[in-house]
């Protein structure tokens, strides 16, 4: 089965004024950083996705202005949200219930995807910011140690 990496982007720190690669615009955010770190030791780049509150679902290679689009916890948006995100996966070619979708966004981002994903797993689920980054950390440690012992994922 094919598995999916999806990760939340976070507040930009870069400026404003010309287009950034997804990847670059979110890199100095520690946990996209940590995030984005973990799926490529687990998986190829064509895999990986990252989820935005403003554009819904990037490839890492989308280039994109810094903008700021807050999180919601209003129910209709993240519904609408969630839509969007599903249409857009299926316009990508992935196949929702043949697909593993190993899912990094918040809780409230995750209800409205989950039941459209049979197969999904949350890593973080339940962690506060700094046991997320510590996960992240420990879940990179292990897989660069299974690599370096030829048991690597990818």
């Amino acid at each position: 089965m094919k598995t999916v990496y999806l990760i939340a982007c976070c507040k930009s720190q870069q400026k404003e004024g010309r287009l950034w690669k997804v990847r670059d615009l979110f890199a100095p955010g520690a946990r996209f950083r940590k995030m984005l770190e973990y799926a490529k030791l687990m998986t190829s780049e064509d895999n990986i996705f990252a989820l935005s509150t403003g554009h819904h679902l990037l490839l890492l290679d989308d280039e994109l202005c810094p903008q700021d689009h807050p999180p919601t916890n209003k129910q209709k948006e993240l519904m609408e949200w969630g839509k969007v995100v599903i249409r857009q996966m299926k316009e990508k070619g992935l196949d929702l219930p043949n697909t593993k979708f190993v899912i990094f966004i918040k809780a409230n981002y995750c209800e409205v995807l989950i039941p459209h994903l049979p197969h999904h797993e949350l890593p973080l689920k339940g962690l506060s910011w700094g046991e997320s980054l510590h996960k992240l950390d420990e879940l990179i440690l292990r897989q660069k140690e299974m690599c370096s012992n030829g048991q690597g994922q990818k």
